[in-house]
């Protein structure tokens, strides 16, 4: 996912040197050419991107591992505030391409990981009370593996709330209570 990101930002030559296995040379022409490399909207694969783009892990021997590698780091690192600028909102989809550059030139793996998580919170609620916003809806249900993490169904809900959501108490206590 790192190579992929990498190609995303106009950084393709760095993936062989970045990304040392036998293969990347093969996913880089592939990144290339656009052959078999499907886009994806999943938020574990930013996870995984970004653990690739810090190198905290290469390879996963099992899924979520590089996830909770982060998590890991992250809260060893402490509390720290959003990357400024650090993603973009347009026409309801949301940018992580800014967060994902400044991350492929972190040197301090902890403060990076711990970046990584609070501009993702800070991202995801302002796309959650956006989208909640346009749709005049009250309610907003996080879900999926990414929310196994320890902080995030607490973080997230407290996010939407600093950014004056419309997500009722009632439902940011339900989201809290049930990770």
């Amino acid at each position: 996912m790192a190579a992929a990101v990498l190609h995303e930002l106009g950084r393709t030559e760095e993936i062989t040197t970045r990304c040392a296995q036998p293969a990347a040379p093969t996913v880089q022409q592939m990144l290339r050419q656009d052959a078999n490399c499907p886009r994806t909207s999943s938020m574990g694969r930013w996870f995984d991107a970004a653990a690739g783009l810090l190198g905290v892990r290469a390879f996963q021997a099992f899924e979520g591992q590089a996830p909770m590698l982060l998590e890991g780091l992250a809260a060893r690192h402490g509390v720290v505030d959003g990357l400024v600028n650090g993603y973009r909102l347009a026409d309801g989809v949301l940018d992580l391409l800014p967060l994902a550059a400044h991350l492929a030139d972190e040197r301090d793996v902890s403060r990076g990981a711990a970046l990584f998580h609070a501009t993702l919170i800070e991202a995801l609620a302002a796309w959650c009370v956006q989208h909640a916003r346009a749709r005049r809806i009250s309610t907003v249900a996080f879900g999926g593996g990414c929310f196994n993490n320890a902080s995030w169904p607490t973080d997230c809900a407290s996010g939407c709330s600093r950014s004056a959501s419309p997500c009722s108490k009632r439902a940011r206590h339900r989201l809290m209570t049930a990770a």
